[in-house]
């Protein structure tokens, strides 16, 4: 029958608890296996769960406020896009039609031979034709006897 061996005591909560904290470090080191960096969770004590919750209060308004002041600067920054970006899609469509719109008076000149109204802008350039409406045909003069 093998040899039944004595069971040790288990390893307590706080190991050297009988040295000051400041010399724990230093036979923690001397009596460890290996010493190494790891991340590890610790329990709060009560005092350090007050303050992680006013710093979590004071981080929460200091996050409203800055979301605030966000969301005025992009209403301003929309604000002041508005008139570039329909500029913008003005350009595209005189681009893609290799035309722009512009508002000037323009010229009305009927063609009464061939029953067409030809419209020209101020330099004379011929920007269209029409057909002539039936209130802008020429009626015959009739006299009266």
């Amino acid at each position: 029958m093998p040899k039944k061996t004595k069971k040790s005591e288990p390893f307590p909560p706080v190991i050297f608890s009988d040295c000051p904290v400041e010399e724990r470090e230093e036979l923690l080191s001397a009596n460890a296996y290996a010493v190494e960096v790891e991340t590890y969770s610790k329990p709060l004590t009560e005092e350090q769960v007050e303050q992680a919750n006013a710093e979590y209060a004071k981080l929460s308004i200091e996050i409203t406020a800055k979301e605030e002041e966000l969301a005025a600067l992009k209403l301003q920054y929309s604000t002041q896009l508005k008139p570039a970006r329909a500029r913008q899609k003005m350009m595209l469509v005189t681009i893609r039609t290799g035309q722009f719109s512009m508002t000037d008076k323009v010229y009305r000149m009927a063609d009464h031979a061939n029953n067409n109204m030809h419209l020209y802008d101020k330099e004379g350039n011929k920007l269209s034709t029409r057909r002539l409406m039936p209130n802008e045909m020429q009626t015959t003069l009739q006299s009266h006897e």
